[in-house]
């Protein structure tokens, strides 16, 4: 595959323009202030020399008393200059650089007219190429005459336009060291950018690293070398995250296959011993309800695994609303529905389960809100002990200090004392229309608790603390992680306690819920 040519522009491009364009224009204002300053130097110079030469030759007529000034003046040597002989009525006389009767008169000149006036006169007139300016020194004589003397210099545009070939050798000058030094300065600037290394956070060759500052070559580069450490740590992040998302998806994929096995093992067995007559006809019916039995284990896991996978999916989206609308919902209302569906199941289990507390309002979805509750019960019971018992406590404030009744707190209910606080629960005080206090649900049951090595792992998908109770029970392996995903939905926080033999005490505390309808008075349930 060929490569794909970057199109971004040159820095040493650029460099070469703005330096050739910077070099060119001050190449061009120093050539054309030099020939202004120039032509002023000129032009005052040959002032002051057509001053004085005119000063001498009009001293030189007047002590000749007008004898032969013709003469006098055509032998002078003027170094370049025009000398003009003129009348009092300014008609040219003599010449030194043309033939006197062919002139016209001067009178109208501005320097003869300003020298029969007040003695002394001079003018400058531009010639048509402008290429040229004469300057004119006009001196009255005694006699009455006027002596006046020119001499023509070249103009600005004159000396630029005359030094174009010197002009060009500088334009070529300038251009190839323009490019010289763009090359050498792009170079320079850019070597310390393409040191920067973005993976380890500090330039190559840096022997430490102290700030995000320091890895920047230029103060102005900061900003954009703090970026580029961000993104990089967000990149870093999120490869971890899809590394650890494709571990898991294996893992759950191996699970699912794992659990799907074994029910569809023992419906294909009981199955097929019922289709080739091998089992007794009154055996028909126990392989009948076995096959009802996995096949409800089955349509569980298949349920849990689509509820798994919908939070999932709203959570990589960020789209809550994926999963289900939002709404006020009672987790008292909520904890009293799922104790009478599971009470046939505890009956069962010969496990007390009951519920107390008071109205407990949150928005949330009323769907998972159930399964959080359901899957806390159902796993309390499964995991419980004969004669043992499941309390379900629903308020608003702190779970520790409520109390649930004969005189015993939600914090220190414990196996000896947990049926009494079922069945001697009492009216509290209502402490929901505080609003800075959070809603909690609390399930603490007298069951075989969990060990501290294993609590962190509980709500991992597919763990289970006795394997043999969950598949006995038909428990999934799925329940408490539909509850961490579910608490995570309604961004409420777990707490885990448990001790080994003694029982597991598990509370979801939801956020504040200040714009819901004040708890109502302390309920009570209580299914054996």
């Amino acid at each position: 595959m060929a490569a794909v040519r970057s199109h971004a522009p040159s820095l040493s491009r650029r460099f070469f323009i703005v330096l050739l364009a910077v070099s060119t224009a001050a190449v061009i204002v120093a050539f054309i202030a030099s020939a202004i300053l120039f032509q002023a130097s000129g032009e005052a110079d040959v002032r002051a020399a057509l001053n004085r030469e005119c000063d001498l030759i009009a001293s030189a007529l007047d002590i000749s008393d007008g004898d032969d000034n013709v003469a006098i003046v055509r032998n002078l040597d003027l170094g370049g200059m025009r000398a003009t002989l003129i009348d009092a009525n300014g008609n040219v006389l003599m010449d030194s650089e043309g033939d006197a009767s062919d002139m016209e008169s001067h009178a109208n000149r501005p320097e003869v007219q300003e020298a029969l006036a007040h003695g002394e006169g001079s003018s400058e007139r531009l010639s048509r190429t402008l290429d040229i300016v004469s300057f004119y020194h006009a001196k009255r004589l005694a006699s009455g005459g006027v002596i006046r003397v020119a001499q023509d210099s070249r103009t600005a545009f004159s000396i630029i336009t005359g030094d174009l070939s010197a002009l060009a050798l500088v334009a070529i000058i300038v251009i190839a060291l323009s490019w010289l030094v763009a090359r050498i300065i792009s170079r320079v600037l850019v070597a310390p950018i393409l040191a920067i290394d973005i993976h380890s956070g500090h330039r190559e060759g840096d022997s430490e690293q102290d700030d995000a500052n320091t890895t920047s070559p230029y103060h102005e580069l900061e900003p954009l070398v703090e970026r580029l450490h961000r993104q990089q740590s967000q990149l870093v992040e999120q490869m971890d995250q899809l590394r650890d998302a494709e571990v898991m998806r294996q893992e759950f994929t191996a699970n699912i296959t794992h659990e799907l096995k074994t029910p569809l093992a023992v419906i294909s067995g009981a199955a097929e011993l019922v289709r080739d007559g091998i089992a007794r006809p009154e055996d028909v019916a126990n392989f009948a309800g076995r096959i009802y039995d996995e096949s409800q284990r089955l349509t569980s896991l298949v349920n849990d695994i689509l509820i798994l996978s919908r939070l999932d999916e709203s959570e990589r989206a960020g789209m809550p609303d994926l999963v289900g609308s939002l709404e006020p919902c009672d987790l008292h209302s909520i904890a009293q529905d799922v104790c009478s569906r599971l009470a046939p199941m505890a009956k069962r289990a010969n496990v007390t389960l009951g519920c107390v507390g008071m109205t407990a309002p949150v928005m949330g979805n009323a769907r998972l809100l159930d399964e959080l509750i359901y899957n806390l019960c159902s796993n309390a019971i499964r995991y419980n002990r004969e004669n043992g018992s499941v309390v379900v406590t629903c308020g608003v404030g702190d779970p520790d200090t409520f109390e649930v009744g004969n005189g015993i707190t939600s914090g220190t209910m414990s196996s000896a004392n947990a049926a009494s606080a079922v069945n001697a629960a009492k009216p509290l005080e209502d402490m929901s229309a505080n609003a800075s206090l959070g809603p909690f649900v609390r399930v603490a049951d007298t069951g075989i608790g969990i060990d501290r090595s294993e609590q962190a792992k509980v709500f991992e998908r597919f763990y289970r603390v006795d394997t043999s109770r969950s598949r006995n029970g038909g428990g999934t392996g799925l329940g408490l992680a539909i509850v961490k995903h579910s608490a995570a939905f309604h961004h409420a926080e777990i707490d885990l306690d448990s001790t080994p033999g003694e029982g597991t005490t598990i509370t979801v505390t939801f956020p504040p819920a200040s714009d819901y309808p004040d708890a109502g008075p302390e309920t009570t349930s209580t299914e054996n």
